[in-house]
């Protein structure tokens, strides 16, 4: 993609956010019937590669280095994630896929694509924020938007026969434990922000996409580690709370 000069306020850059809140909208929009209506996995593979299509399409399209770096970044982080999800399958033993389908370690073949949207688009809502506050408030948004978003996947991903969580404290369909991590793994997406801002002003973003998102792949695990110890056990967290009947 040739070099593009988007700024924090250019209208090319207001027309691209537009983009991204359209597809934060729309994913919700597919996953909702899908989750009314139990779809299923296949639901889940065509919702995924759908949005993920269209979102790489308009980065080609619209020439957006940017929005192609953070593309790469959710990609490494959507691979390196299956560490995690190992783990949480594994290990904590909380985490239950519902279907038997096409597997890449411990998890469904469209996660890592589904990952690398989530990762995206908050990535390019922490760049947005970030040229409009301080970098620890831009965190501290961020962190709250991942802590409310992620989880509503959750919530629609169980109704849709796509997983579930068990013995480990929830609010209705989603983990304690899930919702503090992905706090946590939100928040550093500003620092990624600042750094792929600088590498565009160096002409180097896209060779950074990669890299940059296989250390958020790590985040998310040393995050999920952190909220299981902290509130994820039915007993012996650091924080505990019932699991109920």
């Amino acid at each position: 993609m040739p070099a593009e000069t988007a700024s924090y306020g250019s209208e090319q850059e207001h027309k691209t956010f537009r983009f991204i809140v359209i597809c934060i909208f729309g994913m919700a929009a597919l996953n909702i019937p899908a989750s009314l209506g139990g779809w299923g996995w296949k639901a889940a593979y065509f919702n995924t590669v759908l949005v993920l299509t269209l979102t790489i399409a308009y980065a080609f399209w619209k020439k957006e280095r940017r929005l192609g770096t953070w593309i790469l970044v959710g990609i490494g982080a959507g691979f390196t994630e299956l560490a995690a999800d190992w783990w949480l399958v594994n290990k904590t033993l909380s985490l239950v896929y519902a279907n038997d389908e096409p597997m890449i370690v411990a998890s469904p073949a469209y996660m890592p694509g589904a990952w690398a949207l989530v990762i995206l688009q908050m990535g390019m809502v922490a760049h947005w924020l970030r040229g409009r506050m301080s970098v620890p408030a831009a965190m501290a948004v961020v962190a709250l938007i991942c802590g409310l978003n992620i989880p509503l996947y959750e919530h629609l991903a169980k109704g849709a026969n796509w997983w579930f969580y068990q013995d480990t404290p929830m609010i209705f369909a989603a983990p304690y434990y899930i919702i503090i991590g992905e706090m946590i793994l939100g928040a550093p997406l500003v620092w990624i922000a600042g750094v792929i801002d600088r590498r565009m002003e160096q002409g180097q973003a896209l060779k950074w996409g990669l890299p940059l998102g296989v250390l958020e792949g790590v985040i998310i695990f040393v995050a999920y580690v952190i909220a299981w110890w902290l509130v994820g056990p039915c007993t012996g967290a650091v924080i505990q709370f019932s699991c109920g009947g």
